[in-house]
C-alpha cells in the first residue's frame, strides 16, 4: 500500500493505493494556523523604534532580504521610509522578512503612518511577499534616498553627517 498526503482547498487529502484499488479520504484542515511572510523596510525592523509592534503581534524574524532592483525609497519627514515600485528607475532595497499570523497583520498595519499600504513586494530571488509600500501622494516634497539602498543605510550616513 502507498500512502500520500496533500493539501488542496483547505482539505487534507490522503491518497491510499493498493495493488488493484485506489481511494482517498479527506478532512477539512484549519489553515489559519499557517503564517504568512511580510517584508518590512523601515521602523518595524529590528532595532528600530516600532519593532515592538511586530513583536506584540507575535511576528517572528525570518531573515534579511533584498528587493528586486525595481523600487525607489523616500525619507518621509525624517520619521520613516516609503518604498514605491519603479520598473525603470529602481534599485534593490534592503529589508527584513517576518512571519506573522495573517489574522494579526492588521494589528501591525493600523499602527503604520497614513499613506502606507500593504502590497506585493518582489524579492531579488524572484519570489514575492506581502509588504509595506507607499501611496504616491506621500512622496511629494520628500527626499529620495534610493541611492542608499535601505533605511538603515540611510540612517547611518545621516548620523555620520551630524558629527
Amino acid at each position: 500500500m502507498v500512502y500520500w498526503e496533500s493539501h488542496f482547498y483547505n482539505r487534507e487529502i490522503t491518497f491510499l493505493y493498493t495493488k488493484n484499488l485506489r481511494f482517498f479520504v479527506y478532512k477539512k484542515v484549519d489553515l489559519s494556523k499557517e503564517l504568512m511572510l511580510i517584508a518590512v523596510n523601515g521602523t518595524l525592523m529590528r532595532g528600530q523604534p516600532n519593532n515592538h509592534i511586530m513583536l506584540e503581534a507575535g511576528a517572528k524574524f525570518v531573515g534579511d532580504a533584498r528587493t528586486a532592483p525595481v523600487y525607489r525609497l523616500w525619507n518621509i519627514t525624517d520619521k520613516h521610509p516609503a518604498m514605491l515600485r519603479d520598473e525603470h528607475g529602481g534599485a534593490s532595497i534592503s529589508l527584513e522578512l517576518w512571519e506573522i499570523d495573517p489574522e494579526r497583520i492588521m494589528e501591525v498595519f493600523k499602527k503604520e503612518p497614513p499613506g502606507l499600504v500593504i502590497g506585493r513586494v518582489l524579492l531579488d530571488n524572484g519570489n514575492s511577499v506581502a509588504g509595506i509600500l507607499a501611496e504616491p501622494y506621500i512622496l511629494a516634497g520628500s527626499q529620495e534616498i534610493t541611492q542608499y539602498h535601505g533605511w538603515r543605510e540611510y540612517q547611518s550616513t545621516r548620523d555620520l553627517r551630524k558629527i
